[in-house]
């Protein structure tokens, strides 16, 4: 089979099959990098050299502002717990200040009523004086 293929064979097909094999091994090895240039790996070098560069940059430029952000994020937190140590103390003065606000209307309420109290027993005993005195029968009635 392979005698008879080659038997069969004229000039123009032996060098299409030639051109197709040339064209596969040149597409295998270009992509593979086996044919390229001293110049084109030169130039292929300088261009991952300067990428591999511009990337170090743009790394060492987040971690400065990752180092930033933590600085800023740590400040904050402690603002924070100062912010909460003063609303804790504004709440706590807030307390403070309605109990002893409490505790003198408390004081001023039972003054108060202890005055009230005692203005109704004077009213009570004048009541009752001058109920006494006009219950009592005069001389000379009897």
């Amino acid at each position: 089979m392979v005698a008879s293929f080659i038997d069969n064979l004229d000039l123009t097909n032996v060098i299409l099959i030639i051109g197709l094999v040339g064209i596969l091994v040149k597409s295998v090895g270009e992509g593979r990098g086996w044919f390229r240039s001293a110049a084109a790996l030169r130039v292929e070098n300088t261009d991952i050299l300067r990428r591999n560069g511009e990337l170090e940059g743009e790394i060492q430029r987040k971690e400065t502002a990752l180092a930033a952000d933590v600085v800023q994020i740590a400040t904050l937190e402690k603002s924070i717990r100062e912010l909460q140590k003063l609303d804790q103390s504004a709440v706590l003065g807030a307390l403070t200040d309605h109990e002893l606000n409490a505790e003198r209307r408390a004081e001023r309420t039972q003054m108060l009523q202890s005055e009230g109290n005692q203005t109704l027993e004077r009213i009570a005993a004048v009541l009752d004086n001058s109920y006494s005195s006009t219950d009592q029968p005069t001389k000379g009635t009897t």
